[in-house]
């Protein structure tokens, strides 16, 4: 066959490939430019302006769109709110990394950057705490930073106030930090290894961020039988890897597994915890019902926090189940837990939770308190339920956008169920309800009034929906009450969705539960501390603060103790 007719029957074939792959991707994607076949929209795009580009077609075809890179479709998030909207309020669904042919040839889907699934999870888990447990994003990390801060003005002064490119030294500095987490060692700034380190590390950037790259990715076959810039990046990795390989040997000799000096320590140790078969987890039976103990700190930190997405789940509560029926934040699983709860998350924190816009409401409702405990003119009291009405109240203003006088008899009744409630929780007969199930079908008893009680919470939180119903402002929510009706709103019409009257009353119920008992047991420990140890010298401070709202005038304390 003529050479000629066979190039033009193979550019044939790519050409109606490329209009296949296209056309048949386009349907489940976001709209967006027409891509010319092989070489997709780049010739639509300016390279050196590549932002102007991509607000264009946001212009045209809305926040999200795709335009192709070669045969490659990418998917645009443009603007601050479709950005927030897919990595934060979806940020489970959109947490996993496209393909990146000439990362896999490099890490080969190890690592966190550029790994997926479950490896990906457990590994940027593990790094986080890690990482936190040495001072990121602490003040504890204060003074590697400060270390190496006065390392960074003696280079530069160094320089004489001649004109020089500080590029190279603003990198040492941070590389010279990580590497104290990483191998508990900073370098000096000529040492030669460190040097080559540096020069590995920022040529990669160069040739990464290069169009060749790109094309390297959109078209994978390249990588193995053509020259060019990405086989520099795999051996620079390489060097890299090997390097940091020497340092896991040095580590493997000298590691003390009681005290762990830097991330790689921890990693090692990591990795010999879980070659062990026994461990402080074993099992017992309640009655009929198989229970898991975790024991001790290690034991609960590792399921709960180090593994916390496998252990998520919530175990079987056949009077849970009796009272939420599965809505809810507390005792319900799966996809409507995931959904609920992130919801709940971003829309507490919207209303200030974690975050100083909320101090107001927090500092409102303290003023109230002492307010109320310094009527009791010092005499002995129980605080138990003042100490729950403040916490209980915050809530309210979330939930209800309102707080309550402590002598409102409806907000006294919640009180009262919410405190009934937790007295029969923790009680004996509970364990033997939730592990006789029929029992509370056909036996009286105290879960009875359990469930009396949060029906009553349930219906009085149902009377508050109805009446946010009737005065909603779809653009100005005032709680999350309205929030909620909202999002149930835009669901109207998924069958599937998750966001109905239901889940909203055993929600709001959870919300109370959960931080209304926490946050009083909190606050009741605090002050039996501060009353017993008013000797430490960390709380002496606070003492006199204490002693003024409980005992105004008087000397003394021992009463209320």
């Amino acid at each position: 066959m003529d050479p000629a007719v066979a190039l033009v029957l193979c550019l044939s074939c790519l050409f109606l490939l490329s209009l296949w792959r296209q056309s048949s991707g386009r349907g489940r994607l976001p709209s967006g430019p027409t891509p010319l076949p092989i070489i997709g929209n780049i010739l639509q795009l300016d390279v050196k302006d590549m932002s102007k580009s991509l607000t264009n077609f946001s212009k045209v075809y809305g926040p999200v769109f795709t335009v192709y890179f070669g045969l490659k479709p990418i998917v645009v998030l443009h603007g601050y709110e479709a950005v927030k909207e897919a990595l934060i309020d979806h940020g489970e669904k959109f947490s996993g990394r496209g393909s990146f042919p000439v990362a896999e040839k490099v890490n080969k889907g190890l690592g966190i950057l550029f790994s997926n699934g479950k490896r990906w999870k457990e590994i940027r888990r593990f790094s986080l705490m890690t990482l936190r447990n040495f001072g990121m994003g602490k003040r504890s990390i204060e003074d590697r930073v400060q270390e190496e801060a006065l390392c960074l003005v003696e280079e530069l002064r160094k320089t004489n106030a001649s004109p020089c490119d500080p590029t190279f030294i603003l990198g040492c500095a941070p590389c010279n930090v990580i590497c104290s987490v990483i191998f508990h060692n900073r370098f000096d700034y000529k040492d030669q290894r460190f040097l080559n380190l540096m020069e590995k590390f920022n040529e990669n950037l160069r040739i990464l961020s290069s169009p060749w790259i790109q094309v390297c990715n959109n078209f994978p076959a390249l990588i193995d039988y053509l020259p060019g810039s990405h086989n520099k990046v795999v051996k620079n990795f390489a060097y890299v890897k090997s390097y940091v390989l020497e340092r896991i040997k040095e580590h493997q000799e000298s590691l003390d597994m009681d005290n762990p000096r830097d991330f790689i320590d921890c990693f090692l140790i990591k990795m010999e915890q879980l070659s062990k078969v026994y461990g402080p987890v074993f099992t017992l039976y309640f009655g009929l019902e198989r229970m898991v103990v975790l024991h001790g700190y290690e034991a609960v930190k590792e399921a709960l926090i180090d593994l916390g997405e496998e252990f998520s789940g919530r175990g079987h509560f056949p009077l849970a189940d009796r009272a939420n029926r599965g809505f809810g934040i507390v005792f319900s699983n799966g996809k409507r837990w995931k959904e609920i709860r992130r919801f709940s998350l971003m829309t507490l924190r919207n209303f200030g939770m974690g975050k100083r816009s909320i101090e107001d409401r927090v500092q409102e409702e303290a003023r109230c308190l002492v307010e109320e405990l310094r009527k009791t003119k010092g005499s002995p009291c129980d605080p138990t339920f003042i100490l729950g009405c403040a916490p209980c109240n915050v809530i309210c203003s979330i939930i209800f956008h309102k707080r309550f006088d402590y002598k409102d008899q409806q907000f006294l009744k919640v009180m009262e169920k919410l405190n009934e409630n937790v007295k029969i929780l923790s009680s004996p007969w509970i364990q033997i309800c939730n592990n006789f199930p029929p029992f509370i079908d056909y036996f009286p008893g105290a879960h009875n009034k359990l469930l009396k009680n949060i029906a009553f919470l349930k219906s009085y939180i149902l009377e508050k929906v109805k009446e946010h119903q009737e005065s909603m402002d779809m653009n100005n929510p005032r709680d999350f009450i309205d929030c909620f009706l909202m999002k149930m709103e835009k669901e109207k019409h998924n069958q599937q969705s998750e966001f109905t009257i239901e889940n909203l009353e055993n929600t709001a119920v959870d919300l109370f539960g959960a931080g209304t008992e926490t946050t009083s047991t909190t606050l009741r420990y605090a002050l039996l501390l501060l009353l017993k140890h008013p000797e430490v010298t960390a709380l002496k401070s606070l003492w006199p603060c204490v002693h003024s709202v409980f005992w105004p005038g008087t000397h003394g304390g021992a009463a209320w103790i």
